[in-house]
């Protein structure tokens, strides 16, 4: 292609309409603009054929005044070029020198723009402020890649009446039809099991996987790849188009892949609710009902008082918040008893009563660590059994204690007699170590670091925390910089899911809601298998502001329409939470006219803090500590809470969940982490721990700080945060 003759790209200018305008630009000076896509994924670009045509290009208008414009994810530079008698020897030594790096924007290109011809070099691939500007002049697209974006391409002519040329042809697949189909090995004893993936029928086709679970293999669709253990256990499957397939590997030996099903109706099971009579199908029940199970309990209620404030619609809780005292309807009498009636296993309690020289009955002895469910029924209907003490209402509360042939797999994490706090950890001030930030940090200067970046990249690219942790290094002396680093994992295509989504939380972390908004695009298009992909999206519109497209997602997953079977039940407390929350503080932004009236019941918590995790096989503790200095220990561990992490394998999520309310929670928290490894113990990913901290949690004060740490030092134990409740 370097010795196309003259005449073939004559020819392409005659037929995208510029050949004329050259022509009548002859013996005079005329201003190009070159926009030159400088983005990580142009780096494999066919750069002979691009010479070849700006030779062609040059040849006839030799006497040009060029702006070049280098662009990844922002304009990089901008040099001016003189170019006469079609000598432009500078700037070709100028694009031969070219560090490519970063995502694709074309966002602002056309502000630059300038002159009467503008060329456009670039795959059309765009991943960041994705948008497809106008320009005035003649323009041209010019792709010399084999693997391209035919749409943005087309988009990028159209919008200003241009054309494109196309020096190579679109191919996902090389000569002899091999595609590269890859994933990852996901759940519990990974590290145990001796698997191998192989083409049926080619004996020299055969991979392991890397230590990280990653594996990635040369097929052709209609191939049939077979996945073995050791044991013997395996499976088979006829590759599609699909190239991304993972596999799942149960704690009962057996092997699947993770496959997403398009279905066109779900059928919902009916729901059950208990009406102190027994569990009976929801819509079957005349009166007012509402239940709360024991996952809605937060981990760190103290009392049976915060246990249950802000859990029920039209009830509120007497003086000091005291659950004796409760008011599940409005005052009857001035003189007579308002309070309702609390019966705890079947067995009614003394009332309080709220006349002069009234009652007050303790319930301080209730542990909110053991109660199963509470339910409030409301109006003489519901409280007939009761007589005319259930005229203000109902509380049944059942206990664990109380219910036969209960599972004691749950831990327990209430409070024992042993866990008064002593510790002194602080907030680990150690930097971080890798063999690339120590190379890193010999740079002089910062373009002698970059320089060094771009060495390093070569070797270290494919590990999960590459650009982030460079990302960081670079984050205080340039910001432009740090973000052309970052936005290298939406441009690799080969990005895993975990960089993905610690690229997630450092956007948050970072205030960068639209880059935050474009990563949860890419990890939902790349990864629809996980539940927490589609929460995720949810999440980075309602951070850009785009409220109704947030509670529309978050409707979606509640109702199962998402166009998938996954199971969102993991994430259901979460998302019904986040539902309530934005139709409270958003109201007046929103149709509510599809929201189902239950939803209308706002939660109110003093704090509210959530976690997440950048990857699944992670394992670690979380260690809460009141202002009483008592605490207790969350356990994210194969050995503790082995159901848990199964659970969050299946349906693809990371994610929990505290809220912290009541009187005695006021005062100074800490929250301590201490990081156990991976699953797979030759696994050495680092894990991003993620935490968003809601205080006054839907008050319309409410206000939210994001915590990230990087846990990568096995059994190493620091701060994470700290929180004070006022």
């Amino acid at each position: 292609m370097k010795n196309t003759p003259l005449r073939f790209f004559l020819l392409l200018l005659t037929c995208v309409g510029l050949f004329n305008d050259i022509l009548a630009q002859e013996d005079t000076i005329v201003e190009t603009t070159l926009l030159w896509d400088a983005s990580l994924s142009m780096k494999d670009r066919d750069i002979d054929k691009d010479f070849s045509f700006l030779e062609s290009y040059f040849a006839v208008q030799p006497d040009t005044e060029v702006t070049l414009l280098l662009f990844s994810n922002a304009v990089q530079a901008r040099e001016n070029f003189s170019i006469r008698s079609g000598r432009w020897g500078l700037l070709k030594q100028r694009l031969s020198e070219v560090d490519y790096d970063g995502g694709t924007s074309f966002k602002g290109l056309s502000d630059y723009a300038k002159g009467r011809n503008i060329l456009i070099f670039t795959d059309g691939y765009q991943n960041t402020n994705t948008e497809s500007p106008s320009f005035k002049g003649n323009v041209l697209v010019v792709n010399s890649k084999a693997d391209f974006n035919q749409a943005n391409l087309n988009l990028l002519a159209i919008l200003s009446g241009g054309s494109i040329v196309n020096l190579a042809k679109k191919s996902n697949r090389d000569e002899t039809g091999l595609k590269r189909y890859y994933g990852n090995l996901q759940g519990i004893g990974i590290s145990n099991r001796d698997v191998q993936i192989s083409i049926k029928g080619s004996q020299n086709n055969t991979v392991r996987p890397a230590e990280d679970g990653s594996y990635s293999i040369q097929a052709k669709e209609g191939d049939i790849l077979v996945v073995t253990d050791s044991a013997g256990n395996g499976l088979e499957k006829v590759l599609e188009k699909t190239e991304n397939i993972d596999i799942r590997l149960s704690a009962d030996d057996e092997i699947a892949l993770e496959e997403v099903v398009l279905t066109s109706e779900k059928e919902e099971p009916e729901e059950q609710t208990n009406t102190g009579y027994g569990k009976i199908n929801k819509d079957a029940v005349g009166y007012a009902v509402q239940t709360i199970s024991e996952d809605q309990i937060s981990d760190v209620s103290t009392t049976i008082n915060n246990a249950l404030q802000g859990k029920f619609s039209g009830v509120r809780l007497g003086q000091n918040d005291d659950l004796s005292q409760i008011i599940i309807r409005p005052s009857n009498s001035v003189l007579g008893n308002n309070y309702g009636l609390i019966v705890v296993d079947g067995i009614p309690l003394q009332q309080s009563t709220s006349g002069r020289g009234g009652v007050v009955a303790g319930t301080e002895f209730l542990d909110p660590k053991n109660i199963a469910d509470v339910t409030v029924l409301k109006g003489l209907a519901a409280t007939n059994r009761f007589g005319s003490m259930g005229s203000n209402g109902v509380v049944l509360i059942r206990t664990k204690t109380a219910i036969f042939n209960q599972s004691a797999e749950k831990k327990d994490l209430a409070l024992i007699d042993d866990n008064i706090y002593t510790g002194k950890l602080n907030v680990s001030s150690k930097m971080l170590v890798t063999p690339y930030l120590k190379a890193l940090k010999k740079g002089k200067n910062l373009q002698e670091a970059y320089a060094i970046y771009l060495e390093e990249r070569d070797q270290y690219s494919t590990f999960p925390a590459f650009y982030i942790d460079v990302f960081e290094y670079f984050q205080s002396a340039s910001r432009p910089l740090a973000l052309r680093v970052l936005t290298n994992v939406l441009e690799d295509k080969n990005s895993k899911y975990n960089t993905l989504r610690a690229m997630l939380f450092k956007c948050r972390q970072r205030e960068m809601p639209t880059l935050e908004l474009e990563t949860a695009k890419a990890i939902l298009e790349r990864f629809p298998e996980n539940s927490q992909s589609y929460l995720d999206y949810a999440m980075a519109l309602k951070h850009n502001k785009q409220y109704q497209g947030s509670l529309n997602q978050l409707l979606r997953i509640s109702e199962g329409n998402t166009g998938t079977e996954l199971n969102f039940e993991g994430l259901k407390k979460t998302v019904e939470t986040e539902i309530r929350n934005l139709i409270h503080l958003q109201s007046k932004n929103l149709d509510l006219s599809k929201v189902k009236p239950g939803y209308r019941n706002n939660l109110t918590y003093d704090a509210r803090v959530a976690f997440e995790w950048s990857y699944p096989n992670a394992e670690f503790e979380l260690q809460f500590v009141n202002p009483q200095k008592r605490f207790f220990t969350w356990e994210h561990t194969s050995i503790a809470n082995s159901r848990r992490l199964q659970q969050e394998w299946e349906q693809g999520f990371s994610r929990e969940e505290f809220e912290i309310v009541g009187q005695e929670t006021k005062g100074q928290w800490l929250v301590n982490v201490k990081f156990i490894g991976n699953a797979n113990s030759s696994d050495q990913t680092p894990t991003f721990l993620h935490c968003i901290v809601y205080s006054n949690f839907g008050k319309p004060d409410q206000k939210e700080k994001v915590y990230v740490a990087r846990l990568h030092e096995q059994d190493a134990e620091e701060q994470f945060l700290k929180l004070k409740i006022d």
